[in-house]
């Protein structure tokens, strides 16, 4: 039908072994089209995981995660970059703000994002 499985699954946790717990899940459920990790370490592990079941990414599996952590890169994950240390600077500010008294009602911001194609979603020239 051309549409991808999907199957919400909460990986308990943030590391690499949640992933490769999440995956162990998924495979022995049956295995989704796509798996999209809330951050690189639970996708990392999914990698991980898939290479031991022998589970080929992208052509069994498409993984994504999000931050671009460095690893991502050595892996080709396919993820989400985030201006990390502007995260922090703001973050930081606004923590530094409320220490201080500052008694302004919660901010939401929305910081840029970028897509950074890898080879763990298909074939195609890989982002830097």
């Amino acid at each position: 039908t051309g549409r991808a499985r999907v199957r919400p699954v909460r990986a308990h946790g943030f590391d690499v072994e949640a992933g490769a717990r999440s995956l162990a899940a998924l495979a022995d459920e049956g295995l989704p089209d796509v798996v999209i990790a809330h951050n690189d370490e639970v996708a990392l592990g999914v990698l991980q995981q898939a290479r031991q079941r022998g589970i080929e990414v992208p052509r069994d599996l498409a993984v994504t995660g999000w931050d671009d952590v460095m690893a991502a890169e050595w892996a080709h994950l396919t993820t989400v970059r985030q201006p990390m240390q502007l995260l922090g600077d703001r973050a930081a500010r606004l923590l530094d703000a409320r220490i201080r008294g500052d008694e302004a009602p919660p901010q939401h911001e929305v910081l840029p994002t970028r897509i950074v194609r890898r080879r763990t979603c298909g074939h195609h020239e890989e982002d830097t």
